[in-house]
């Protein structure tokens, strides 16, 4: 798990980044995003602390990607990541800002390589 959760932060780690203020017309409207907190480091990169989308068709893979990041032992959040302090137990557990589609079935070769085409 940990070599397909490495591939997901080194190719979110390459995307260009969008920070507020920004302007709306920059923001793909058909994406998957990914969210990063500063501080928090996994795989020698800057550490996924959130994935989502917005479109249908993109939900297979966000739900992957989400297992893979929580399944990972490689990218665990740091001891001061304030998400530890989450009355939400699966937050403090899997370190991500989020509940759903977590240590469920995770990127498989086929998918990594359909990840690295969108990229």
């Amino acid at each position: 798990m940990s070599d397909a959760c490495a591939t997901v932060h080194k190719l979110a780690n390459g995307l260009s980044r969008h920070y507020f203020p920004f302007e709306e017309t920059e923001i793909p409207s058909n994406g998957i995003y990914i969210l990063f907190q500063k501080g928090e480091k996994g795989h020698g990169l800057e550490r996924i602390v959130r994935i989502g989308t917005h479109k249908e068709e993109r939900r297979d893979i966000e739900a992957k990607l989400i297992s893979t990041v929580s399944w990972c032992d490689g990218c665990q959040p740091s001891r001061r990541w304030i998400g530890k302090s989450s009355p939400k137990p699966k937050i403090v557990q899997s370190g991500l800002w989020q509940e759903q589609k977590l240590w469920n079935t995770p990127l498989n070769a086929d998918d990594i390589v359909r990840l690295s085409k969108l990229t």
